[in-house]
């Protein structure tokens, strides 16, 4: 398995701090204050991209921006409210059976404003303690700087794939 920038499981995500909630929106924060609309899907626009998405990236084609944002779909609310733990509603791994033994690996960039490098560090350590065989890869640790957490969409997107084909490999 390999995991770009990945949200961890509940397990070990903090709970969101909620600042206000009605019934129809919740407000927590996060990197960005986020208010969830808990009665419609949520769009993200141009500025969500560029704080959210490529956010102190040097490698995303900021020219793109715009078209990137527009290629989004609407995220429901229920999912939104879940990845951001409010509640503790996130996804839990309960059974590690599938887990052991496993080969994973986590990637961070090192412009990726949710995820420092000691929270995708936990991730490979929770797995570990439960019976995966977990990498982790903080790309300026390799040289690689500038990375946000859009990745997989940056000028140097190829060169991380060859990064991943090489873990891959040594399998």
């Amino acid at each position: 398995m390999v995991a770009i920038a990945p949200g961890g499981p509940g397990n070990i995500q903090a709970v969101s701090d909620i600042i206000s909630e009605t019934a129809d929106t919740v407000v927590v924060k996060s990197s960005v204050t986020l208010t969830i609309n808990l009665r419609q899907s949520v769009v993200s626009d141009r500025n969500f991209v560029e704080v959210k998405l490529v956010g102190k990236s040097t490698q995303f084609p900021r020219d793109f921006i715009g078209r990137y944002a527009s290629s989004l779909v609407p995220i429901p609310p229920r999912l939104l409210y879940e990845r951001r733990n409010i509640r503790d509603s996130q996804l839990k791994v309960g059974d590690f059976a599938n887990y052991r033994g496993r080969r994973i690996l986590v990637v961070t960039g090192t412009a990726d404003a949710d995820h420092p490098r000691k929270l995708d560090e936990s991730i490979v350590e929770f797995f570990n303690k439960n019976g995966a065989k977990a990498d982790y890869i903080y790309l300026g640790d390799r040289g690689i700087v500038g990375n946000g957490h859009m990745m997989m969409m940056e000028k140097n997107s190829d060169a991380l794939a060859a990064l991943v084909l090489s873990w891959i490999e040594q399998g």
